[in-house]
């Protein structure tokens, strides 16, 4: 009990030195001089909140920004104007496209049904022509002859050879072909096409042609 009445009796001195300090004209203008920086520092922060606020509300309302996206805006509302254009012309085309393929078929068709038969006769005889020509001994080359130079060392050989006319031959029955089959599509033919044809087969010729090698080439092949 002593103890709790002493206690109590320090808490109440402690509380009037405080007092007493309160009163004090040292503590007083200390605490004035506290009220005042305290003060002034609320003014600066009030005047800088307002600063930032208004900087806050011009950020966004940013005329620039707002100009561009209104201009973004018109430009992405034109695109899709000009691509749902794009859209229905591209829908006309296709159908158009695939209207006229369905006629072509359609006339190539009825040509087809109805040509002269003497056409198909013909492509028959130029395939056939091919077939020969293309026929194992068509193609032939021959020796006709040659010359040593001991001087120079080598050997001149002369050689006949029908290849260049056969090949021209071919190229001409392949053309015939692709002709006639073209003659099929349209409305008239005429049959003296075929004829003209047949005898503008170039003739099977030989040509001359040489060749030069070295003796020593030709002595080891021997050896």
């Amino acid at each position: 009990m002593r103890l709790i009445h002493r206690q109590a009796e320090k808490l109440e001195e402690m509380q009037k030195l405080t007092s007493e300090l309160e009163k004090s004209p040292a503590v007083k203008l200390m605490r004035q001089e506290q009220e005042a920086e305290t003060l002034k520092k609320r003014k600066a922060a009030a005047v800088k909140l307002d600063e930032l606020e208004a900087e806050a509300l011009k950020l966004a309302e940013n005329p620039e920004m707002k100009a561009l996206g209104d201009e973004l805006h018109i430009l992405e509302k034109k695109r899709l104007e000009i691509q749902a254009k794009l859209n229905e012309a591209r829908g006309r085309w296709m159908q158009r496209k695939g209207g006229v393929a369905g006629q072509i078929n359609y006339e190539r068709d009825f040509l087809y049904s109805c040509y002269d038969p003497e056409i198909d006769t013909a492509v028959d005889f130029f395939r056939k022509t091919l077939d020969d020509l293309r026929s194992p001994g068509v193609v032939s080359t021959q020796r006709s002859g040659g010359h040593r130079n001991i001087f120079t060392g080598k050997q001149k050989q002369k050689f006949e050879s029908n290849f260049d006319s056969v090949q021209d031959a071919l190229k001409f029955c392949q053309k015939s072909i692709e002709l006639l089959e073209n003659e099929k599509l349209k409305a008239v033919f005429d049959v003296e096409k075929i004829e003209a044809l047949k005898a503008g087969i170039p003739e099977i010729a030989y040509s001359k042609s040489e060749s030069e090698q070295n003796l020593s080439g030709l002595m080891k092949g021997v050896g």
